[in-house]
């Protein structure tokens, strides 16, 4: 490959990637906006804490049993159809996630939006696989998770700050427009591969084809037949379950019913953590690609992220006094703990053939989703027997931080999950 043969490929992938920045964005964004507007959407709706915790949920339930749909999309039709066609679909539920005057048509929107952030990461993750060197799959994992937490940055205190300001309905109205535009520019610029924008392969990438609809399908079933592609599914499932569970729906009203914050501080000690991750994702893949050593990496990880996640409950009933600049350090560690999560994708790619990359991919994230559909949803149910009586200034109900104790038993036993899972792969590998 000549200079300007690989000057030329490395222009185009910059743009191929720049088109699918704002999709992911709006991916993140989605999924843990519920937490910052849980107060006016109780109060507009007039619904209990089993309902929010169903709303939330119900992205991660959709994400879930769509991810081995995604993989087959992304390996049959590319990404470019994929991706611009899920941030499309997404961009009409926000629309009608907005205007909902029930609950009922609220639970479409929010429908609607999980079906089309589906269809957006595996076709990112194809992308990388086609376009790059697999020597930076993990760094490039890290990246564009940096890319996703800003929106979960943009959905802590400037979401909080606008919706304070416009209206929580107004903000998805802005959310669903900023995503028809993302559409549309993805449509225009993503190329599936470099032979399919007329360049050359990248040196040691695989040269993948676009599969039929049948081999697709079966890759994925021999994806699912194989029982150590059931271990990163799993860890996952217990990590990002625990992680969404926190972040993208309780952690706000934690930290105001049990540390006493009222829901702007609340929402600067979210974007913290979100912060942790945007550091952090990066961080992780750049450590795991220049050791090598990406189970142990994961595993220390998922330790320290535990570790935080019980001093995170454990301090409001001890005597140690808590400053708010103590706590903003233990949140941003924790997002910053959390990061690894992103080694889940590499570990499942480097257990597969290239040719089903994207159903290999999709498999994994599904156990992520399917945890953060289940782990909230469990949280508000143990919570709702343990009200106060008390309302918020919103209108939400206040929790007994004994209902909060109960509920952090589930992301504790999740977590550990995922951490035994991953001293079993150290302990596989060893042999």
């Amino acid at each position: 490959m000549t200079h300007k043969q690989t000057s030329d490929r490395l222009r185009r992938s910059i743009i191929v990637l720049s088109a699918v920045i704002l999709p992911y964005i709006l991916v993140y964004f989605h999924r843990v906006a519920p937490a910052v507007v849980v107060d006016p959407i109780m109060k507009d709706f007039a619904i209990d804490a089993s309902t929010v915790g169903l709303l939330a949920s119900l992205y991660f339930l959709v994400y879930t049993f769509l991810q081995v749909p995604a993989g087959i999309l992304s390996d049959w039709l590319g990404p470019r159809m994929t991706i611009s066609a899920g941030t499309a679909f997404a961009a009409l539920g926000s629309l009608l996630f907005g205007f909902a005057p029930t609950i009922e048509w609220a639970f479409v929107g929010r429908f609607a939006v999980g079906v089309g952030v589906s269809f957006i990461f595996v076709p990112i993750l194809r992308l990388h696989t086609t376009w790059f060197e697999p020597r930076h799959f993990a760094t490039l994992s890290g990246l564009t998770l940096l890319v996703g937490n800003t929106g979960a940055l943009l959905a802590s205190y400037p979401l909080a700050t606008l919706s304070a300001f416009a209206g929580w309905r107004s903000a998805f109205f802005i959310t669903g427009a900023v995503g028809l535009l993302a559409a549309l520019i993805a449509a225009l610029l993503i190329k599936d591969s470099p032979t399919a924008a007329g360049l050359e392969t990248p040196a040691g990438a695989p040269t993948v084809q676009k599969a039929t609809f049948r081999s697709a399908t079966l890759g994925m079933l021999g994806v699912m037949r194989r029982p150590v592609n059931w271990v990163p599914f799993l860890i996952f499932a217990g990590l990002y379950g625990t992680i969404m569970g926190f972040q993208g729906a309780w952690g706000s009203a934690f930290l105001q019913d049990v540390y006493g914050l009222p829901p702007v501080d609340a929402s600067t000690l979210l974007f913290a953590m979100g912060l942790g991750m945007l550091i952090g994702c990066p961080a992780v893949g750049w450590l795991t690609d220049r050791t090598g050593r990406l189970t142990i990496v994961f595993t220390v990880g998922v330790a320290l992220f535990l570790t935080l996640l019980v001093l995170l409950e454990w301090l409001p009933g001890s005597t140690v006094p808590v400053s708010r600049p103590a706590l903003w350090l233990l949140l941003f560690s924790l997002g910053l703990s959390a990061s690894v999560f992103i080694l889940t994708w590499p570990m499942a790619r480097a257990q597969n053939d290239p040719q089903a990359a994207g159903s290999a991919t999709g498999f994994s994230n599904m156990g992520g989703f399917l945890g953060g559909a289940i782990v909230p949803a469990l949280f508000g149910k143990l919570l709702e027997s343990h009200k106060t009586g008390a309302l918020t200034t919103q209108g939400r109900p206040v929790f007994e931080a004994s209902g909060y104790e109960y509920g952090f038993l589930i992301f504790f036993a999740a977590t550990a999950m995922s951490l035994l899972l991953l001293l079993f792969s150290i302990l596989r590998e060893r042999r």
